[in-house]
């Protein structure tokens, strides 16, 4: 198995993690890949604004490649209030609905969280546990930050399937075959593939 070395994301690996995700997440993301809604300088920069925090986990192999990266952000309920607005399509509509129903701020009597961004591996690397131990260091980095409370938005069944192993509690889930209807502009004209069949929000208590 290779050995692979963890460190701290920072404003410097902006340009590499970027290419990466590029290559990595946005096109296979199960419902950006189904709607085709453009990813925008804004929401790059939104989830690249990660890095600058000091709240994200980058993998690298033993010649210093990028094989992994786990993003997070920290959020308030402030926050979270201030950056979900009205829903201007079918991915924010789903952001605001597991926000809404999930309810993490209330639900575990905190005033912040840690909140996952994206998850990605490079293909070559994949099968090998490396999503693992990207959530694994990335909440130990969270703990050493001092945030108990660790939440993860997953659209995908692939890491879903990770929170699962990892002793994550589902608190609210929603299928995505809600959103398909012909006559409201906030739906899905075509809903993701199998396995991909819900959004699930996952916390763990760190």
């Amino acid at each position: 198995m290779s050995d692979f070395k963890f460190r701290v994301g920072t404003s410097e690996d902006k340009t590499q993690v970027s290419e990466f995700l590029n290559q990595h997440f946005w096109v296979e993301e199960p419902t950006r890949k189904t709607t085709g809604i453009e990813v925008t300088k804004d929401i790059q920069d939104r989830v690249l604004r990660s890095l600058d925090l000091g709240t994200s986990t980058i993998a690298e192999d033993n010649n210093g490649n990028i094989v992994g990266i786990r993003l997070a952000i920290p959020k308030t309920k402030e926050s979270l209030n201030k950056n979900i607005g009205e829903p201007q399509n079918i991915l924010e509509k789903i952001r605001k609905d597991m926000a809404d129903g999930a309810n993490v701020f209330e639900r575990f009597k905190t005033d912040k969280t840690m909140h996952s961004v994206a998850l990605a591996v490079d293909g070559k690397y994949r099968g090998l546990g490396l999503g693992e131990k990207l959530y694994k260091e990335n909440m130990r980095l969270a703990r050493s930050l001092g945030y108990t409370v660790y939440v993860c938005d997953c659209t995908s069944a692939f890491s879903a399937k990770a929170c699962v192993k990892l002793g994550f509690e589902n608190v609210f889930e929603v299928v995505f075959s809600k959103y398909k209807d012909a006559n409201c502009k906030l739906s899905f004209s075509e809903l993701p593939s199998p396995p991909h069949v819900k959004a699930v929000v996952y916390v763990k208590v760190l």
